[in-house]
């Protein structure tokens, strides 16, 4: 083994622990900042609003995030206002792969799925232990 391997290791684990102390004092810093600046906007608020503090011109985007409920969506489904509302035409149906059972299948369903899926490698990751 290289001798600068373990050394590497060390300097790795430094950087990982630097970079969660410097994450959390950004949360504090951006949570003080949005309390002194942006306490009036509604929580329900979308959009960017933009301020001046100082010589500084800050825009803070505020956003929801919406998620399907699938089982009040099911629930829905012999509600009249599902035809008059029309929810196909609001909702997109984004697939998504089981891994689980494609790592099951034989040769040729896998073959079959692999057809119709784009397979890029991610980015590896290294757990020091």
């Amino acid at each position: 083994m290289n001798p600068h391997v373990p050394a590497a290791i060390v300097a790795l684990q430094d950087t990982r622990k630097k970079i969660e102390e410097l994450r959390d004092l950004e949360k504090q810093i951006k949570d003080y900042l949005f309390a002194e600046l942006y306490s009036h906007i509604p929580i329900a608020h979308e959009g960017t609003v933009n301020t001046e503090a100082g010589s500084y011109k800050l825009a803070a985007t505020f956003a929801l995030d919406r998620k399907i409920d699938i089982p009040a969506l099911e629930a829905t489904k012999n509600d009249p206002a599902w035809n008059q509302l029309a929810p196909v035409t609001v909702l997109r149906w984004n697939p998504d792969i089981s891994l689980k059972i494609y790592r099951s299948l034989r040769d040729e369903g896998r073959e079959f799925v692999d057809s119709f899926l784009v397979i890029k490698p991610k980015t590896p990751t290294l757990l020091i232990k």
